[in-house]
């Protein structure tokens, strides 16, 4: 449910603003009947914009919740909109796209949206194959782009937690058995840490 003031301040950044591809705010999740709030939910407003990419691939500062975001019609179309190969989480890849490639400013900490939590939106249904899809087709994507060995480190990472889901302090070392199983993502970032943007294998994007 979208709060009175949900467009009013997002519109006007994105008017004043006009290297700005996008404005995101929080929302918050409240019970079935909508009697108790149950957490704020969204991207801490510190994270600079040159940062977000990073930050979501790390999920350590939290997520874009939809309801919440307003984009350019022009960056939705230039990012090649929603991957409908993706049943679930069709959003989550789209702003990882995105936020490669343009400018996201945050809209403060006020609150925009009210999310209802039910059984059938409860994020927590999603499958282990759904995630796997997802980091899948993120390293597709990302493989012929200009994104450090970093970053496309991050992206197996979780991909490979993802099959075998270690323990949270032991994570990297769901990467041994994932290289063998996916060394074509392994080459990719050896090639990307030997040429750097540099290689045949990789291009800048604007």
């Amino acid at each position: 449910m979208y709060l009175p003031h949900r467009f009013e301040e997002q519109l006007s950044i994105l008017e004043n603003d006009l290297s700005c591809q996008a404005v995101y705010g929080w929302a918050e999740e409240w019970n079935q009947d909508f009697t108790q709030a149950i957490r704020k939910l969204g991207v801490e407003s510190e994270v600079l914009s040159t940062d977000i990419f990073e930050e979501l691939l790390l999920g350590r500062k939290g997520h874009f919740h939809t309801p919440t975001v307003l984009i350019r019609t022009s960056a939705f179309d230039t990012a090649g909109g929603f991957d409908e190969n993706l049943k679930l989480h069709q959003d989550t890849e789209l702003w990882l796209r995105m936020t490669f490639h343009g400018s996201w400013v945050s809209s403060g900490t006020q609150t925009l949206a009210y999310i209802r939590k039910h059984g059938q939106n409860n994020s927590r249904n999603r499958s282990t194959q759904s995630t796997q899809q997802l980091w899948k087709r993120v390293l597709f994507y990302f493989e012929n782009k200009a994104v450090s060995p970093r970053q496309y480190n991050l992206m197996m990472l979780r991909l490979a937690t993802a099959i075998y889901q270690p323990p949270a302090k032991k994570e990297w070392l769901a990467l041994f058995p994932f290289l063998i199983q996916y060394p074509r993502y392994f080459w990719v970032l050896i090639k990307k840490s030997i040429f750097g943007n540099n290689s045949k294998h990789s291009h800048t994007e604007s």
